[in-house]
């Protein structure tokens, strides 16, 4: 029995756990301080209504945005194989403080109609997310590079952007180059030499003995790519394609690697 436990313990995956529980302690933080919000209203104190009322709808904005859509990947779903990756532009960042505002008015007010245009803009960003997905299910990307390839020489590729669905198009496609993960620099113990005084030159130093120091390792320089800048799509027709050409050039001789491709809508 107590192996059986380890075992599905250790089958948990506690990243996910650890960002549930702290999207549920938002959450509550977030309700107590629309409460709050509440009861500064009625006392009429302006101040403390709107400071409970940001609070309320900023931890329930980061926790929407930091922790559904992680928790979303994990879960697995048959028809849904990809990774898609939602990002907050400038202009989102823009709708979401309009969001707070409209939030703060409408709970000084008791403007229905303000809870309402409130509502519906957060709808619109459930919305957003959902035809986001629908534009990227089942497309398939192809590039086509020329078979001699020479530095210091403009060459044209191809990129070919394949819809697999039947019935609905495409719009607004963008094929771009991944993120870039920062490989940040390893630490690692050296051997060096402990001098006494510090600052003095090593043969005028009276004690020089061998010792260990912790150091950094800077990470090693990724190979450059292929693919850079993006392609634009505007329409691909369902069960149809789209090409693109791109031109291509080499800086100098060796192994170039292309990570992978990116979509975004």
């Amino acid at each position: 029995m107590w192996q059986k436990l380890q075992l599905a313990i250790s089958k948990l995956d506690r990243g996910a756990w650890l960002r549930f529980f702290v999207a549920l302690f938002g959450l509550a933080f977030a309700f107590v301080a629309a409460i709050y919000s509440t009861v500064f209203r009625e006392s009429g104190n302006l101040l403390g209504t709107a400071v409970a009322a940001s609070m309320a709808l900023l931890l329930a904005a980061v926790v929407g945005m930091a922790t559904v859509p992680y928790l979303a990947k994990r879960v697995a779903f048959r028809r849904m194989r990809d990774a898609f990756d939602y990002e907050a532009t400038r202009e989102g960042a823009v709708y979401i403080l309009l969001i707070i505002v409209l939030g703060i008015a409408a709970l000084n007010t008791n403007n229905n109609l303000l809870f309402i245009i409130v509502s519906a803009m957060l709808g619109a960003i459930g919305i957003s997310g959902v035809c986001s997905w629908m534009m990227m299910r089942d497309m398939e990307l192809e590039i086509s590079l020329p078979q001699h390839v020479f530095a210091q020489r403009s060459m044209i590729g191809r990129v070919t952007l394949r819809n697999r669905r039947h019935w609905t198009p495409s719009f607004s496609m963008r094929v771009v180059n991944p993120k870039k993960v920062k490989h940040e620099a390893s630490l690692r113990w050296e051997r060096s030499v402990f001098g006494f005084p510090f600052k003095r030159p090593p043969d005028q130093q009276w004690l020089r003995v061998p010792d260990l120091a912790l150091g950094r390792v800077p990470p090693q320089p990724q190979p450059p790519g292929i693919f850079g800048g993006s392609v634009y799509f505007p329409f691909v027709k369902a069960r149809a394609s789209a090409s693109a050409d791109v031109e291509l050039k080499f800086p100098k001789r060796g192994r170039h690697v292309q990570e992978g491709l990116g979509l975004t809508v």
